[in-house]
């Protein structure tokens, strides 16, 4: 799949993967994901599992509560284990220390 199709306020919105920056867990509403764009934050009932799968991989899993777009990323930080991204308006966000060398090795020969 290369678009999800995200409701934000009252309209549909076709978001393509390259244009994701993460995907999040909502902070207090269960089952609820937020994408993370450049456009701002598009709202959805999926489960990041379901993300993963349906991404073909272009979404990888980072932390049990993030998936990041590789292509995204710019950079990481050894010693606070979080990634940074292409824009200064995203905030950087933590990863785990299972997926921190996994995802530092696939990036790297990327």
């Amino acid at each position: 799949m290369q678009n999800f199709i995200l409701s934000k306020n009252r309209s549909v919105v076709k978001l393509p993967i390259s244009k994701i920056y993460y995907v999040t867990t909502h902070s207090f509403k269960p089952h609820t994901v937020v994408f993370v764009t450049l456009r701002g934050e598009f709202e959805a009932n999926m489960s990041l599992t379901q993300i993963e799968d349906e991404s073909a991989g272009k979404l990888k899993r980072c932390h049990r509560k993030y998936l990041v777009n590789q292509s995204k990323i710019t950079g990481f930080d050894y010693a606070t284990r979080t990634i940074m991204f292409m824009d200064s308006r995203i905030p950087d966000i933590s990863c785990s220390r299972r997926y921190f060398p996994m995802l530092l090795a696939e990036w790297k020969n990327n």
